[in-house]
């Protein structure tokens, strides 16, 4: 099925032209700067080599960013005869200092290639992640802004995601036909493994159970910070008809 979506923000970002430096403390994202900067060097450049990506240092224009706690994605049309348009809202919030609004950092589809015209089939093209920052610059933004910029520059809006590993060719359990997904960690530091896509590229919600070694009351573990305490998921193939659709 293709990913086509639309990403809606709101006109006025949830923060405002704070720093990285600030941005990486509030959403515990350590390597937010250095991540960013070997992602924009990628783009002026894909042949770079990995010395130049590890040299790589971040844009001024950069310095400052927007940030989104939350976006209502357009989901693919199932049905030609449907003419309603169906939303979800994709969280990465980081929470309120009084701990009345817990953090929601939601689970995604991520498609690496949505301009593709291939046929899509199953999970073949696409790449699951939980999303952790919605954010842009704040100079090129406001840049884009001005009607008198011309030609005006590109702000696009930016997706910071923590990496899942899983098997595409099958799924992992018979029964119930579900596949595993699993926390992609770096071998030495064990941190999560952060990405960078545009915005579009995040293509629906990616509904995801934990999958435990023993009984799950054990662990303690709710519907609001399963995600953050668990490292092993099934992907719920028929969590929605969209689901359903996008893994088979």
């Amino acid at each position: 099925m293709p990913s086509e979506s639309a990403h809606m923000l709101t006109q006025v970002p949830s923060l405002k032209r704070r720093s990285v430096t600030s941005i990486s403390e509030l959403f515990g994202l350590p390597n937010l700067a250095h991540d960013l900067a070997v992602y924009l060097a990628k783009q002026l450049n894909p042949n770079a080599t990995r010395q130049q990506l590890q040299n790589a240092r971040l844009p001024l224009s950069w310095m400052y960013l927007d940030v989104w706690y939350r976006s209502r994605v357009q989901l693919p049309v199932l049905d030609v005869q449907d003419k309603a348009l169906q939303r979800e809202t994709i969280l990465a919030h980081p929470g309120s200092n009084d701990a009345r609004t817990p953090a929601r950092y939601h689970a995604v589809f991520i498609d690496s290639d949505p301009d593709s015209t291939t046929p899509q089939g199953g999970l073949q093209g696409f790449d699951v992640a939980q999303i952790r920052l919605i954010f842009c610059s704040s100079d090129l933004r406001r840049a884009a802004a001005k009607k008198d910029s011309e030609p005006a520059p590109r702000a696009d809006v930016l997706a910071y995601v923590h990496e899942f590993s899983f098997g595409r060719s099958r799924a992992s359990h018979p029964d119930l036909v579900f596949y595993a997904a699993d926390r992609a960690r770096d071998r030495t530091t064990r941190a999560p493994k952060g990405a960078i896509y545009p915005l579009d590229h995040v293509a629906q919600p990616c509904p995801l159970t934990p999958r435990f070694n023993g009984p799950a009351a054990d662990l303690g573990v709710t519907n609001d910070d399963c995600l953050e305490l668990c490292d092993e998921f099934w992907i719920n193939s028929f969590h929605t008809q969209h689901t359903y659709q996008s893994v088979y």
